[in-house]
C-alpha cells in the first residue's frame, strides 16, 4: 500500500491482473463469436445455432423482438463497457469521460426502450419452458431496475451508488455471453447421440444455465464488492490509528 495526497492507492497483485486480462480476452472472443453467428440470422437459418426448432415462431410476431434484440443488445453492451471503463480518471479515456453523461443517456434509452423490452418479449417463447422463461424475465427486470437506479443516483449526485448500479447492470447485460459459454461447454461435456434423451437433457441444462448465467456473476460481484469495501475500511481505520496527529502551537 502507498499513500498519495491522503488517498490510499492499492496495487493489484500480478495474479489478479492476469486473471482480469484473461477474462477480458475471453469476453472479447465470445462476443466476436456471437457476432459472427449473426450470419445465420440474415436470412434466418433454421438448421443451425439459436434458430434450430424456431421456424414456426417466425410465422408470427417473434421476428420483430428477435431482430430488435440481436441488433440493440451488442451495441448496448459495447456502450456500457466504455462507461464502466471510464469511471476512473485516466489520460487515455479523457475523450470518453468528457462525453460520459451523453453516452450514458444514449445507453439508458437503448437499454430501457429496446434491449430489455425485446428480451422480455422473446422470453415468452423460451425454448425450455416456464423455468427458463422466468429466469430470463428476472434477468431482464433486474437489468432495467439497476439502470433506473443508476439514473436516479446520478440525478441526485450520488455517484458512488451510480457506479455500483451501473456495474450491476453491466454484469446482467454481459450474462448472455456466459450463457453462450455454458451452452457450448455443456454440449461438449454432456451431449451424445441419445435421441429423445438428448433433447430432454439439453432442456434441463438450458433451464439451469438461464439462471446461473446471471445469478452467479451477480452474486460474485456483490461478494467481491463488499469484501473490497470492508478491506478498505479496515485499512483506513488502521492508518488513522497509526498516523500521528499534527498540532500547531501559538506563542503569545
Amino acid at each position: 500500500m502507498r499513500i498519495e495526497d491522503g488517498q490510499h492507492v492499492f496495487r493489484s497483485r500480478p495474479l489478479v491482473g492476469w486473471l482480469k486480462l484473461f477474462l477480458c480476452i475471453l469476453a472479447v472472443k465470445v462476443f466476436a463469436m456471437t457476432i459472427w453467428g449473426y450470419r445465420n440470422y440474415f436470412p434466418p437459418n433454421f438448421d443451425d445455432g439459436f434458430l434450430i426448432g424456431r421456424r414456426a415462431l417466425f410465422g408470427g410476431v417473434y421476428p420483430l423482438p428477435f431482430y430488435i434484440h440481436i441488433v440493440s443488445a451488442p451495441i448496448g453492451l459495447v456502450l456500457m463497457s466504455f462507461l464502466v471503463a471510464s469511471e476512473r480518471p485516466t489520460q487515455k479515456l479523457r475523450v470518453i469521460q468528457r462525453n460520459h453523461r451523453r453516452l450514458g443517456k444514449t445507453t439508458a434509452y437503448l437499454v430501457l426502450t429496446l434491449v430489455v423490452p425485446s428480451g422480455l418479449w422473446m422470453a415468452w417463447w423460451a425454448a425450455s419452458g416456464t423455468i427458463a422463461m422466468w429466469g430470463l424475465w428476472i434477468q431482464g427486470s433486474l437489468t432495467a431496475g439497476t439502470m433506473l437506479m443508476a439514473i436516479r443516483a446520478a440525478k441526485n449526485h450520488r455517484f458512488d451508488n451510480h457506479r455500483i448500479c451501473m456495474n450491476r447492470c453491466f454484469v446482467l447485460m454481459a450474462a448472455p455471453l456466459l450463457l453462450r459459454v455454458l451452452g457450448g461447454a455443456s454440449e461438449v461435456a454432456f451431449m451424445t447421440d441419445l435421441g429423445n434423451q438428448h433433447v430432454a437433457l439439453w432442456d434441463n441444462i438450458y433451464r439451469f444455465n438461464t439462471w446461473i448465467s446471471w445469478l452467479f456473476p451477480l452474486v460474485a460481484y456483490e461478494v467481491l464488492s463488499s469484501s473490497k469495501t470492508g478491506f478498505r475500511q479496515r485499512i483506513n481505520r488502521s492508518v488513522r490509528r497509526t498516523t500521528p496527529r499534527v498540532t500547531t502551537e501559538t506563542s503569545f
